[in-house]
């Protein structure tokens, strides 16, 4: 690696005009010498694409999907298209720190191989308060295991690898709406060496949207989070029956969630009983799905209404 590598920051956007810029500021302006911003729009109707090459000309990168394809696929399109020798990643609502690149670069200038995180602050955070909750980790290693026990701690915004080690790793699945980051995640930290830097990298901040509201995409995509995983010769050669179900376990929470939300309550009574018939150790845990259960019974039977 040479001493200033260049570093690809990859923004996948969708109408979030002009929240944007704030976004492609924190890039622009972070310490690290060597940066080139890579904006991947979704097929924007906000005038993401005039505002972006009247502010900004060739200071960045920009790309244009057509139609929508997505974050995956903007993830993954911005990562073949980058020029750096290493990738990460910036949501486009959110922030990276001023030396949010070069803490985590210094581990690799230090000779490390393999992938980087920090820690995410997320919206009504401290920084203190961000970094408490990684104490109990060993900044030199981070594990499967480590993240299986508190999965909400990693974030897309926080890991940095170089890029062909990103492009080998199968990237991000495309077919995957919700979870993604996960399931990413579980192959890295199976195939990986990974290093935890405890600095704060990134800056959530509050959104409008969310992934974990998109129910009947969290449907539709359903078992292919837990199947592509199960498929994949690293996790499976990495963990065991009882971290695989866990796995399928946090997926069938998603996804009996989803069922309940969006008022389909004859299949959300279907795929419970299945559920609990077929595997035990992969039902949610929680009295909620219980509950949920009876009461769609009632609902699906139009007992009592809504």
């Amino acid at each position: 690696m040479t001493k200033h590598a260049l570093i690809s920051v990859i923004i996948p956007t969708h109408n979030r005009w002009p929240k944007l810029c704030e976004a492609i500021e924190s890039v622009l302006s972070q310490t690290w010498p060597s940066i080139e911003c890579v904006v991947v729009d979704d097929f924007s109707t906000d005038g993401t694409e005039v505002g972006i090459r009247q502010r900004f000309g060739d200071k960045l990168v920009y790309i244009k999907n057509s139609p929508n394809k997505e974050k995956s696929f903007s993830r993954n399109r911005g990562a073949m298209a980058a020029n750096g020798e290493y990738v990460c990643f910036l949501d486009s609502d959110d922030l990276l720190t001023p030396n949010s690149i070069a803490a985590r670069m210094a581990e690799f200038t230090a000779g490390f191989t393999g992938v980087v995180y920090g820690v995410t602050r997320r919206p009504g955070e401290t920084s203190q308060v961000a970094l408490e909750k990684f104490s109990p980790l060993d900044s030199h290693s981070y594990t499967v295991e480590d993240y299986l026990e508190k999965p909400g701690l990693l974030h897309n915004n926080a890991y940095l690898l170089s890029r062909q080690d990103f492009l080998d790793s199968g990237m991000y699945t495309e077919q995957l709406t919700n979870m993604e980051d996960v399931n990413l995640f579980i192959r890295l930290l199976c195939s990986h060496p990974v290093k935890l830097v405890k600095e704060v990298v990134n800056i959530m901040q509050a959104s409008e949207g969310s992934a974990r509201r998109a129910y009947e995409k969290i449907i539709a995509q359903y078992p292919r989070f837990s199947e592509t995983l199960i498929d994949n010769k690293s996790v499976r050669n990495r963990l065991d029956d009882a971290q695989l179900n866990q796995l399928c376990c946090m997926e069938n929470q998603e996804y009996l969630a989803a069922l309940y939300h969006s008022d389909q309550f004859e299949e959300y009574v279907k795929q419970y009983r299945r559920l609990s018939s077929e595997n035990q150790h992969q039902m949610p845990i929680g009295g909620r799905f219980k509950k949920r259960f009876w009461l769609s019974r009632l609902r699906a039977g139009k007992f009592i209404k809504r």
